[in-house]
């Protein structure tokens, strides 16, 4: 990982991840929260060689089965990962908003 090249894009592993972990907390335009909702209603785009969504409700293997049955919504899915594996509160991007609005307050 890191030394090997994807030859469609010439971006290396380790800068594929970093990206996706920008986009993750930014979340702009709600990216993540429309995907995990995309995902629980079986529209990942991630489908079985039969054609079925593999996070599909109607999949014969459940997948996600502890999130379904825990009636968190997409938002809450999110602000948990936020902070059990990044330990924030809040996507970069309101961060982002709300130091600009402190930095007026402070001029």
């Amino acid at each position: 990982m890191g030394s090997s090249v994807n030859k469609n894009t010439e971006t290396s592993d380790v800068l594929q991840v970093i990206n996706f972990l920008g986009k993750f907390l930014k979340n702009e335009d709600n990216w993540v929260i429309n995907n995990i909702k995309d995902i629980f209603e079986g529209n990942s785009g991630l489908e079985d060689p039969t054609g079925i969504d593999i996070f599909s409700p109607q999949y014969p293997e459940q997948k996600l089965k502890f999130l379904r049955e825990s009636g968190l919504s997409p938002e809450e899915i999110y602000t948990n990962i936020l902070k059990k594996v990044f330990h924030t509160v809040g996507s970069a991007k309101e961060k982002s908003h709300l130091n600009a609005e402190l930095e007026n307050t402070l001029e």
